[in-house]
């Protein structure tokens, strides 16, 4: 499984990299909305993990533009707050930043059944 992790807080970029070694799934990690577009057309990606506040917009122009060109890829939407996780629609998931590895280890049981 390829899964891109677009968040512009640095802080959690360790985190996600010491779970896709423990878990074995390839990582790509992108800043902003431009760079999350970058990385889509460019590699064979499975998941996206999507932060609602990017730097140059919203997490959800990432995601239309997911649904639209790649609709094999499924989305999740990240949020440290949850009201934000409640409003959000058309991601296939949603997940607290507090709950990364929970979601990633469930993610890669339904993968795998």
């Amino acid at each position: 499984m390829n899964l891109l992790f677009v968040e512009d807080e640095e802080i959690f970029y360790p985190l996600m990299e010491m779970l896709s070694k423990k878990f074995s799934f390839g990582l790509f990690i992108a800043g902003s909305v431009a760079m999350a577009k970058k990385t889509i057309e460019m590699e064979q990606l499975d998941l996206a993990i999507i932060d609602y506040e990017l730097p140059d917009g919203k997490g959800d122009e990432v995601n239309i533009y997911i649904k639209e060109k790649f609709p094999h890829i499924k989305t999740a939407i990240s949020s440290g707050h949850g009201e934000t996780l409640r409003h959000s629609v058309g991601y296939d998931y949603s997940v607290d930043k507090s709950d990364f590895m929970n979601f990633i280890k469930e993610i890669l049981k339904t993968a795998n059944e």
